[in-house]
């Protein structure tokens, strides 16, 4: 490299250092002005703490009633486990009833479904007899109108 464009590229370089350097200044000053800003915002949070430390006493003494009224709660409460125990017991009454039933069910279902397919396994076979007997009918009726119309045929024959 000779040195002329060794010299222009540190031009190239320096000249981008100082736009660097030149936006460098620019985000500072944005940066100062920010916190002058910030510095703003929290003098206003420090009245606002001021605030909320006045908001804390009141809700301590909310604190304290809701305390009293949790006992109040849980003297409820356990009322209604006492009630609970005696509504699981009568639940679990009514599921050995509804067991017992579904057995009963289910022993006089099964036994209604095998009636039903016997007598359709019964009913298929006399379907299947009437079926056989239908056809062999039918073979006989079609023998039956051959003869006769052959002996229709023999007789207009002999007429003539």
């Amino acid at each position: 490299m000779d040195n002329e464009k060794f010299q222009e590229l540190v031009i190239q370089q320096l000249g981008a250092l100082a736009s660097d350097v030149a936006g460098l200044k620019q985000d500072i000053a944005g940066v100062k002005g920010e916190i002058a800003g910030l510095q703003k915002d929290m003098s206003s949070v420090k009245e606002d703490v001021s605030g909320l430390k006045k908001d804390m006493v009141s809700v301590k003494e909310d604190v304290s009633g809701l305390k009293k009224d949790m006992v109040s709660v849980k003297e409820d409460v356990s009322g209604l486990k006492k009630d609970m125990v005696g509504i699981k017991e009568d639940v679990q009454g009514l599921k050995n009833a509804v067991t017992k039933i579904e057995v009963r069910i289910e022993n006089e279902v099964i036994e209604k479904i095998r009636a039903l397919y016997d007598a359709r396994s019964l009913q298929e076979d006399i379907n299947m007899r009437i079926i056989d007997t239908l056809d062999r009918i039918e073979a006989k009726l079609d023998v039956l109108q051959m003869e006769t119309a052959h002996i229709r045929r023999v007789r207009r024959n002999r007429s003539l």
